[in-house]
């Protein structure tokens, strides 16, 4: 098939949406990406994270900021979070995160997320938010989490996967969705 990919499928999915081999590649090659376009960039890995995360940045051998936060149940707050953004505030940063995080399970409420889209525009992050777990959430929880893009919506890239999202783990189906270009 052509280099940009199938017209058709194309023409269904629209031009912000890529689709892969599971997200875990997705994620891969993302990472990859970023570290060809800033060669002065940096990825922050929240923790505690997914194993893969680390051992993505390790393979590609790109600079990496561990962030752990200080709060209750290791979930990020607002503190932590100004406070590594500004160690890396003249550099492109890539930052990871993920709700309900994995491996904790804690679920960012959407007050939490609100306040971390003020701090990502003030620093002008570009944040890779792994969404693989938004419909495995407790009833009590639906209501009070949606993800990143939604109040950050020109500087995340939002991922997900059949394995997760549709219980089809033996699928290897995964997608982005891209910011609206600007």
């Amino acid at each position: 098939s052509d280099s940009k990919g199938i017209k058709e499928l194309q023409q269904i999915l629209g031009p912000r949406l890529i689709v892969g081999n599971g997200l875990k590649p997705l994620l891969f090659t993302i990472q990859l990406a970023f570290s060809k376009l800033y060669s002065n960039g940096i990825i922050i890995h929240i923790l505690p994270a997914w194993v893969s995360y680390r051992e993505h940045t390790s393979m590609l051998n790109i600079e990496t900021m561990e962030l752990l936060p200080t709060g209750n149940m290791w979930r990020l707050t607002c503190k932590d979070l100004e406070w590594c953004l500004e160690q890396v505030k003249d550099r492109p940063h890539l930052i990871l995160l993920n709700s309900p995080n994995n491996p904790t399970g804690y679920v960012y409420s959407n007050e939490e997320l609100k306040q971390f889209a003020i701090l990502f525009k003030k620093y002008n992050s570009i944040v890779l938010f792994d969404a693989i777990y938004e419909y495995l959430i407790y009833p009590k929880c639906k209501n009070a989490a949606n993800t990143l893009d939604v109040y950050y919506p020109e500087g995340t890239i939002k991922g997900s996967s059949l394995s997760k999202y549709f219980s089809a783990g033996g699928f290897r189906f995964g997608w982005l969705i891209f910011p609206q270009q600007q």
